[in-house]
């Protein structure tokens, strides 16, 4: 059974009231798909960067990017994600996204293997508007460039993911959606 017909099936027991609670608790109640706010708890909105990781950019044009971000100590708490226009564009390769600005660097671990990336506890979905949804399990950090991606499941359901892109986990296109949470460590 291949991973979208997993999602599929869980669509039977999900009404289509629950499955719209479902993408609002990602988006965690303080940023709607419209750019209006609801309660903040305590977070401060910023625009990330969407990068291409390799080939052609994407450009959010009439779409909404959006991003909040809270810091209490070392800990901070990420919300991200985009909501396509039909002026988006999607890049040709995989997709990074900055993380908050004037935060310190994410501190990696030393020595062998040489860590470049650092899986972090994060969820979300990527909805393809009235075909599918897609679940997000990690999220990746990228030290050097203080970036993260989306790691998706590969064709089949295979658990090696990928991360999410042009034409990953599907073709994106108008009023297609991605949306995570994920926190991480800053080194102060």
């Amino acid at each position: 059974m291949s991973w979208i017909q997993v999602v599929w099936s869980f669509k039977d027991a999900i009404t289509s009231a629950k499955l719209a609670q479902m993408v609002e608790n990602v988006r965690v109640h303080d940023h709607r798909a419209d750019g209006s706010q609801g309660a903040s708890f305590g977070f401060t909105a910023y625009t990330p960067t969407w990068k291409g990781n390799g080939g052609t950019d994407p450009a959010i044009g009439n779409g909404n990017l959006w991003g909040r971000y809270s810091k209490v100590g070392s800990q901070v708490s990420v919300k991200l994600g985009f909501v396509a226009g039909s002026t988006t564009t999607f890049g040709s390769a995989g997709w990074v996204f900055g993380l908050p600005p004037a935060l310190p660097s994410v501190p990696f671990p030393a020595g062998p293997p040489a860590a470049t990336q650092l899986p972090t506890k994060g969820g979300g979905l990527l909805l393809d508007a009235g075909l599918a949804v897609y679940l997000v399990s990690a999220v990746r950090l990228f030290a050097a460039t203080n970036t993260v991606d989306v790691v998706v499941p590969s064709a089949g359901g295979s658990r090696s993911g990928f991360g999410a892109g042009a034409t990953q986990p599907f073709t994106w296109g108008t009023g297609d959606e991605l949306a995570i949470a994920f926190d991480y460590e800053t080194s102060a």
